[in-house]
């Protein structure tokens, strides 16, 4: 909506920069041209305001770019030394850095920088407040004339007087009107007027016109019906209320209305001599004496205001012999062009051409220190958080090893997304004795500004680690074939290739859908599946061939033919069905392309032999739900068909049903086809939304969301005590702890609610399991105030680590931003393939998730602080969230981890975020009976320092010490230990010796002190 905002707005400018001066002439333009000319002009103009399309030249002398937003940017500043005088002696005392927030207004889509905390488009609210002004405006405006209509209809009556009927037919006749127009007295006329835009009725006023006078009255009124009069007045309407804020506008609009009557007044008296004239003039004065009110809206009358009329009763008797105005309304309408053309009100940050060239000089620099294995070079363009967990070589190793065969690249910068696509050429033949073709992959590339200064984003750096040429991109269109193929040209095909090159081409360009025909011995002509076609010509070296130039032929795409929807449907019902009932290998044959179908032989062979006739499970929805229901419908312009698959909890061995937040979600799916040996295949499938949810309304958020849905008719029996609760109830956004005999769900608000169970024995299966019996509200369950603030970011973050606690995605994904959702899609295919993702999160088979805390809480943002087991041993993990909301619920916008793995080397900070010295509100050491299980751990203060906290096993990086002799403390002893950073930062641990009741001497950590432990504290 901003886009046509900022349109409306260079429209409303550049229009009324030309408007304007022809207004202040109007009356020259009288007495030059006729009236019906002058009208045409302001229509012109009215209909140019309705249209929000700007002209601007490519270069517009005139640049404005409106500084609609407002960025919030925390800084620090050291106030100066102030000396304090203390008994005899001066002290220095140096104030703490207080943080203080810049505010800033900054062009609309300008790149965020690192340090912006908060910022504020106005340009969007200034969007909204405009819609909402011109929506009142037109429904005002509506509402009152449809009031009028409204009454005329009630008491509006037929015209029963022979005379004046006979008048009227005989001013209808000699005007050449072909509409019958009815004529109907009532009292809401206080006048002749004509109504209504499609089926027009001419009113009079009830008490009925002088019949001297009807003549001239009723040929204005027909006039005004026959020259469309009451339409003009519509468009003059609808002007005014896009353009509500612009009072030249509103001009236009009355001086058009005011020239309308004109207009109809000189077809009135043409050809009249000038005592007619004259009585026509005593008809408007007499008609405006019997008036009472002014008239509404999309209407016409013989009358109008006293200045009006004054110009009115002077152009009755002005010269008749005027200027034909062709050459008005073309000069009207080339200077709208040329003013259009030199004005541009542009809501980009800064100008596109500049923000593309630093986006493609970043990138460059970027790329090429990874060409060259640059490490220095990388510094200058890639934000300084991104090293301050990691080494010279741990860069060297993420950021250059990743990318050993990149030999060329190209950038294509997007500067309304601050982003960029970056192609890159990776060549085998440089690393391998083999020699092997080029490949190319595209990765998608953000930016943003740190210092003033743009780099890249820490995000797509990582992304950009993990990318390897493995897969030749699908290539379905002439789009992503020039984006691959344009500026770096085809690729190397190396000595290998001296095989026929008919049967390579497809394979070494990933041409995927389509079909290639050889056209003599060295061109081939390649039709995309949607109708874009493109030519490739080869050229002989030595007993083979090599790429030489490609050029397009068809650039536009075509809708598939008849014949060929109906076999895309056939097609796709069959993977509807797959979706529900699954697919066998026999069936897959027959449906998927050749990509597809190896990607279903790996997935099947996760599963070990499986019999070529047995469906496979095939839909990709999240882990414990099942498809009951697929749905497509057939986009015949893109050549693609859009998928719907509904799922719902996989049902238990019990066979009962019951509630929970995800008891229905939606996955939406594109299927993309192509040929494959004159048969059409499933080329591809990409997910588009992968879980969203039926009914969100019914999450519970709080403890009164509970007590209003009230228990389960038949409530599920779990394994798990956690599980016991989601499977019952919606509950989201708060943490489970058992209580006594009860489990406790504490929500982000404060309030909290109580599950009762029971606990069941199987005797033949020899398991547990838990039957839920009762929900309790504790008394004085109120919200507490100091959370309020704070609601959405603590459930968003709940949330999210939930997923981790769970390993199941499913958990976060509802909660995760668009742009976020995307990523995680990505991700999985990465681990899995198109056919099959997995919707498994954490860090695979260990370490698990026990319990997490919320740390340094802000409006928008979060630290979440995991507590990680592997093999009874604790390690922890962080990542900091910035929160939003999307569609009415808080959502996870984005997410920046501590530390790059769950074991990777920290510096003092760094571990000090994870392990506070104050009350942590997690468990440092491992539970009492893994103690004792490995009570040998636990013998030294040093030993059970590593088995508490699992990082400190590396000794090489975080040598410890003791530090001072073992002090007696009850019927323990303590040991204070140093740990050194690689950043050369120290760490003071106390550890304390107790005596467990086996009588069994262990150690455990007691204390973590950011400076010098103080044992009298």
């Amino acid at each position: 909506m901003t886009t046509i905002f900022w349109n409306l707005i260079q429209v409303s400018l550049t229009t009324s920069v030309v408007l304007l001066p022809i207004l202040l002439l109007c009356a020259v333009l009288r007495r030059r041209y006729p009236a019906r000319v002058v009208c045409a002009l302001w229509v012109i103009f009215a209909v140019r305001l309705l249209v929000p399309v700007q002209n601007s030249f490519p270069d517009a002398p005139v640049q404005v770019t409106p500084r609609t937003t407002l960025v919030e940017v925390q800084t620090t500043q050291v106030s100066e030394s102030v000396p304090e005088t203390s008994g005899t002696e001066n002290e220095s005392v140096i104030a703490e850095p207080q943080p203080i927030i810049e505010r800033h207004w900054v062009p609309a889509g300008t790149i965020v920088s690192a340090e912006t905390q908060k910022s504020i488009a106005f340009d969007e609210i200034l969007a909204i407040v405009w819609a909402v002004g011109a929506t009142a405006f037109f429904a005002g405006s509506m509402l009152s004339y449809r009031r009028f209509v409204y009454r005329v209809r009630r008491t509006a009556r037929d015209v029963r007087d022979p005379e004046l009927l006979r008048i009227y037919e005989s001013e209808r006749e000699r005007l050449g009107l072909r509409q019958r127009i009815p004529l109907r007295q009532t009292p809401e006329a206080d006048g002749p007027m004509l109504v209504g835009l499609v089926h027009p009725v001419l009113l009079l006023p009830k008490s009925g016109i002088p019949l001297a006078d009807a003549p001239l009255i009723l040929r204005h009124e027909l006039t005004h019906a026959k020259h469309k009069d009451v339409l003009c007045k519509m468009v003059f309407l609808l002007a005014r209320c896009v353009h509500w804020f612009n009072p030249v506008v509103h001009l236009l609009a009355w001086q058009g209305a005011q020239d309308l009557e004109i207009a109809c007044d000189q077809s009135v008296v043409h050809g009249l001599d000038t005592d007619a004239k004259r009585q026509y003039g005593q008809c408007i004065l007499n008609d405006v004496a019997r008036r009472m009110y002014g008239g509404t809206m999309l209407t016409t009358r013989l009358t109008g205001g006293g200045k009006a009329m004054k110009t009115r009763l002077q152009a009755l008797f002005s010269p008749n012999k005027k200027r034909r105005g062709v050459a008005l309304i073309l000069t009207a309408a080339f200077a709208l062009t040329l003013v259009g053309g030199c004005f541009a009100v542009t809501p980009k940050g800064t100008d596109n051409a500049a923000l593309e060239q630093e986006i493609r000089t970043t990138a460059e620099t970027y790329l090429q220190a990874i060409v060259d294995g640059d490490v220095q070079t990388l510094t200058t363009v890639l934000p300084k958080d991104a090293f301050a967990s990691r080494t010279q070589e741990e860069m060297q190793k993420i950021l250059l090893e990743a990318n050993p065969h990149v030999t060329a690249y190209a950038v294509y910068p997007d500067a309304e997304r601050a982003g960029a696509y970056v192609v890159k050429n990776w060549s085998q033949a440089l690393h391998s004795s083999l020699a092997a073709p080029d490949q190319r992959t595209v990765q998608w590339m953000q930016f943003i500004r740190e210092d003033g200064v743009l780099k890249v984003d820490v995000d797509s750096v990582d992304a950009a680690c993990t990318m390897q040429p493995t897969d030749v991109c699908s290539v379905r269109d002439l789009d992503t074939f020039q984006m691959l193929y344009g500026d770096l040209g085809l690729p190397e095909t190396g000595p290998a290739m001296l095989d026929d090159a008919a049967g390579q081409i497809e394979t070494l360009l990933g041409l995927t859908g389509g079909r290639l025909e050889k056209q003599g011995e060295t061109t081939f002509h390649y039709t995309f599946f949607n109708g874009q076609e493109i030519s490739i010509l080869t050229r002989p070296e030595g007993d083979g061939w090599k790429f030489d130039r490609w050029t397009v032929v068809q650039k536009d795409a075509k809708p598939v033919e008849a014949e060929t929807q109906k076999q895309m449907e056939a097609l796709a019902q069959r993977w509807c069905n797959a979706q529900v009932d699954g697919l066998s290998a026999e069936q897959a044959k027959t449906l998927l392309g050749t990509d597809l179908l190896e990607m279903f032989d790996e997935y099947a062979s996760w599963y070990g032999d499986s019999d070529a006739q047995t469906p496979m499970e095939l839909n990709n929805l999240p882990i414990g739900m099942t498809a009951d229901k697929a749905e497509y419908t057939v986009d015949a312009g893109a050549g693609t068909v859009i998928v719907r698959v509904h799922g719902k909890p996989a049902e238990p061995a019990s066979g009962k049903t019951t509630r929970t937040w995800f008891s229905g979600i939606t996955q939406v799916q594109t299927l993309n086809f192509g040929w494959q040996d004159d048969s059409l295949r499933i080329a591809d499938c990409t997910i588009d939304q992968a879980m969203v949810l039926d009914d969100p309304d019914m999450i519970c958020w709080t403890a009164d969301d509970v007590i209003k849905i009230g228990m389960p008719e038949r409530p599920m029996t779990t394994t798990s005590l956690e599980e016991l609760i989601y499977r019952n109830f919606p509950v989201a956004g708060g943490r489970y702890r058992k209580v006594d005999d009860m489990i406790a769900y504490d929500f982000a608000d404060g309030t909290m609610i109580y599950f009762q169970y029971e606990p069941q024995h199987n005797p033949v299966e020899g398991s547990d399991s838990y039957r839920l019996t009762g929900v309790v509200e504790p008394e004085n369950n109120e919200p507490q105030e100091h959370l309020t603030q704070f609601v959405p970011i603590i459930e968003a973050a709940n949330q999210w680590a939930e997923g981790y606690l769970w390993e199941n995605a499913m958990f976060r994904y509802p909660f995760m931003s668009t742009a976020l959702q995307q990523q995680f899609i990505q991700q999985q295919e990465r681990m899995g393939n198109h056919l099959r993702i997995f919707w498994k999160i954490g860090w695979g088979s260990s370490p698990d998730v026990t319990d997490w805390m919320l740390r340094d809480l802000t409006e928008d943002s979060v630290t979440v602080v995991y507590q990680l087991e592997a093999g009874g041993e604790q390690y922890r993990y962080a990542e900091r969230l910035t929160v939003g909301e999307q569609d009415g619920i808080p959502v996870v916008t984005g997410c920046d981890a501590l530390q790059a793995t769950w074991d990777d080397s920290l510096t003092r900070e760094q571990f000090l975020q994870l392990y506070p010295d104050d009350v942590s509100g997690l468990m440092v050491n491992p539970d009492m009976e893994y103690m004792r299980e490995r009570s040998d751990k636990f013998q030294t203060p040093e030993d059970a320092l590593r088995a508490a906290i699992g990082m400190f096993y590396d000794e090489k990086t975080y040598p410890v010490t003791r530090v001072g002799e073992q002090i007696v403390v009850g019927q323990g002893v303590d040991q204070d230990l140093k740990v050194t950073f690689p950043d050369g930062g120290e760490v003071y641990i106390t550890m304390h010796q107790f005596t467990d009741e086996g009588g069994l001497k262990l150690w455990s950590v007691g204390r973590i002190w950011e400076g010098m432990p103080d044992h009298t504290t």
